[in-house]
């Protein structure tokens, strides 16, 4: 492939080419982004990891799962969702992926932990915080009781 480029300096300009020469049979591996379980998911988290994966040299429907890396019994995969029991510590859950010519890649699940009170932005709201201020939380804002802990 020749690629012809121009750079200027608002006074004169110089055109030059560059030529550029790919390896033979060379498979692209797939590009797979980190995860993230809701921390208002059950005691277990279930999470799509191919939501927004794809192949350079593919489909997205040749992509699979091919191999998790957690403890013994702790993760479980269906097709591209993997899901995960959450404990009283955050867990990171690494994962492999890959494409129908066997190129990989790989990327993180992360759990967080459940019940403990720690406090979460509530979903759709927004903190502000004016310049030299301190930040402070409020009510409206954030919760320090999971959605899984309300009553009724």
């Amino acid at each position: 492939m020749i690629v012809v480029y121009e750079i200027s300096n608002g006074i004169s300009t110089s055109r030059a080419t560059l030529r550029v020469d790919t390896a033979d049979d060379f498979k692209n591996p797939p590009v797979v982004f980190d995860s993230f379980g809701r921390a208002d998911d059950s005691d277990r988290v279930a999470v799509d990891v191919l939501g927004g994966a794809y192949d350079p040299d593919g489909t997205v429907a040749d992509l699979k799962v091919a191999e998790v890396y957690a403890a013994e019994g702790a993760a479980t995969v269906n097709g591209s969702t993997i899901k995960v029991t959450r404990g009283a510590d955050p867990i990171v859950v690494p994962f492999r992926v890959e494409d129908a010519d066997g190129a990989a890649a790989t990327a993180s699940l992360y759990v967080p932990p459940t019940g403990t009170g720690i406090p979460y932005v509530k979903p759709g709201a927004e903190i502000m915080i004016d310049e030299g201020a301190r930040p402070r939380a409020s009510s409206r804002t954030t919760s320090s009781i999971r959605p899984e802990e309300r009553c009724g």
